[in-house]
Order: C-alpha cells, then structure tokens, then sequence
C-alpha cells in the first residue's frame, strides 16, 4: 500500500472523476424533476420515489452477489445502466416513461457508489476523500450545469 506521499494524483484525481460522475445524474434528475412533469398531474413526490426504490433495492440485495463480480464488469454495467437510463429519459415523451429513465439512472448511481467506494479499499485512505469530494462537486456542478443558458 502506498503512503499518502507516494499516493499518485491520476488515482486520487480518477477517484473525484468517479465521485462526480456517481452523483451528478442523480443530482439532475432532482433539479429536472419540474421539468418533465410539467404539464401533467403527476405529483413530483413520484420522482422521490423513482429515484428512492432503486437505491434501496440495489444497496439491500446487490451485497449478496457483487463481490463475485470484476471491477471492470460492474463498472460496465454502471456505464450501460447510466446510458439506458439517459436514453430513455431523452427519447420517451410521456411522463411515467421519465419516471423509469430516472429509476434506470439512480440503479447506475447506487451501483456506482457501491463499486468505486469498494474500490478505494486497493488504495491509500486518500482516495477515499477524493471520491467523497467528487460526490460534493456533483452536489454544486450538476445544478450549474443543468441551470447554464
């Protein structure tokens, strides 16, 4: 294990790179929630609970059988999960097709919090800090990103 010295910056730096993109579409199916249900009589409490019930799946049954997947397996299925669900969310217009890009989207982000926080554990202890500061530049890039004319 290498010492916080000899600690290289591409890790620490692919670690905040993991963080942001962990949370930043969970970030923007947030803010965009208004967005997509306009017009409609669908509560937003709905994009709560699109956004709640695949995290709580995932985090509940996905300990049982992740360990026996590779690192690279698991991060290709966050990447296809987070391209499904984009797509969808894109190219379906009606409200409750929204509903399920968004559940597709935040199964990828609870995958990829279990993945690259797992990950870190190869690593020295400051990676784990530098996937958790990508987590909080998520928190402020995502709303500048989506609000940007």
């Amino acid at each position: 294990m290498a010492s916080l010295g000899e600690e290289k910056m591409r890790n620490i730096l692919c670690f905040v790179a993991f963080g942001i993109l962990s949370l930043v579409f969970d970030e923007m199916s947030l803010i965009a929630a208004q967005d997509f249900l306009a017009g409609s009589r669908i509560a937003t409490s709905n994009v709560i609970i699109a956004i709640a019930l695949p995290v709580l799946i995932v985090k509940i049954f996905a300990p049982w059988f992740i360990q026996k997947c590779s690192f690279l397996s698991k991060t290709i299925l966050v990447v296809l999960l987070f391209i499904a669900g984009l797509v969808v969310l894109v190219t379906v217009e009606e409200v409750r097709g929204h509903l399920a890009g968004v559940s597709i989207v935040e199964s990828g982000v609870s995958l990829s919090e279990l993945t690259f926080l797992s990950l870190t554990a190869f690593y020295n202890q400051v990676t784990v800090s530098a996937f958790v500061a990508g987590i909080g530049l998520a928190s402020l890039l995502a709303p500048l990103y989506y609000t940007s004319k």
